[in-house]
């Protein structure tokens, strides 16, 4: 019987080392998921962090450059915005609960958005700067000359050129702007406190003007708005 115990003792062991190895493998299989998902959900959580950070030294830096308003800036997502439509107006997630008032001004560090025309208590309704019932006491930085920066309605202009115009109305005097003039708000009205950027004056050459009003370039770049701020 000496043979016969030997071969049964070899295969139970070759047995047992097969199932060992297999439950560690397993084991081994399992861990190996375990740390790919605590891997990507690092990475994930990586991510927002750096994200939230970004925002943190953009808000920062923000609140610096708007330092001299001695105000509150909140920020705030868009949450719905046509830029072809008749209206020229966005939706924002934060309204009355956060102290967002009608006339807040909306901003972004680039300059003037426009301000808030209707508020509820978790969004608010803002009204572009290029909207044709805006309107804005402006002056020229390298002037000082006011006048009234108003935005252009569509059918004074194409839209497959340049959408995303105002123009100046009101000058202050005969002296026209020049093109390149940077504008910015002067504090008039009550409204916009002063020393916002609103925007660059064009050249004729760059559109066609029939009207020989001053075109202006707003300072922000309303098609790639995602995130704008209030000045509470």
């Amino acid at each position: 019987f000496t043979p016969l115990a030997i071969a049964y003792e070899v295969t139970v062991e070759s047995i047992s080392s097969v199932v060992r190895h297999y439950v560690l493998l397993s084991g081994a299989s399992q861990e190996n998921d375990s740390l790919k998902d605590l891997v990507v959900n690092l990475k994930l959580r990586n991510i927002s962090l750096s994200k939230e950070l970004n925002l943190s030294i953009k808000d920062k830096d923000l609140s610096s450059h708007y330092e001299f308003l001695g105000k509150e800036l909140i920020r705030s997502t868009i949450l719905g915005y046509d830029p072809f439509s008749p209206s020229k107006t966005i939706w924002i997630d934060v309204g009355r609960k956060q102290g967002i008032d009608v006339n807040s001004v909306v901003v972004t560090e680039k300059g003037l958005v426009g301000r808030v025309i209707q508020t509820f208590k978790r969004s608010s309704k803002v009204l572009l700067l290029i909207d044709s019932y805006f309107s804005v006491d402006a002056m020229s930085k390298r002037t000082s000359k006011r006048s009234v920066v108003k935005g252009l309605r569509s059918d004074l202009l194409q839209l497959s050129q340049l959408p995303f115009l105002s123009h100046v109305e009101f000058m202050e005097g005969r002296n026209e702007f020049e093109p390149g003039d940077e504008l910015e708000t002067t504090g008039f009205g009550g409204i916009y406190p002063a020393g916002i950027a609103v925007g660059k004056v064009l050249s004729d050459d760059k559109i066609k003007n029939p009207f020989k009003k001053s075109l202006v370039l707003p300072a922000v770049d309303f098609t790639k708005l995602r995130t704008v701020y209030v000045i509470k």
